[in-house]
């Protein structure tokens, strides 16, 4: 019985495959905003020492399968909020303590 060859796809078909597999790695799907995000690495000026990171974000981008992480823009607004939310309530208990109606 002769013995098949299997399909050996050509070299656009191998990287075109292996940019798939690159863009589910790296892409994250955010619950707070639903969007997709990647985070992106540039090196930069004399002897590339200068590292500027960049985010993309992707609106209509399929979401299934990707890895749900909290992207960096909802992660500080989330401490913002944080943040407001324990002065008003400082403020509250001080002017309560010390006025007793405010």
């Amino acid at each position: 019985m002769p013995k098949t060859t299997q399909y050996q796809p050509s070299g656009d078909a191998n990287r075109w495959r292996q940019d798939a597999m690159r863009a589910d790695e790296n892409i994250k799907y955010c619950t707070q905003c639903r969007k997709c995000w990647e985070k992106l690495k540039y090196q930069t000026g004399d002897h590339k020492r200068t590292i500027l990171w960049h985010v993309n974000y992707y609106r209509n981008f399929v979401s299934y399968g990707k890895e749900k992480v909290i992207c960096d823009n909802c992660a500080q607004r989330k401490k913002k909020l944080e943040k407001q939310q324990v002065k008003s309530t400082l403020v509250g208990t001080r002017c309560a303590k010390e006025m007793q109606s405010c």
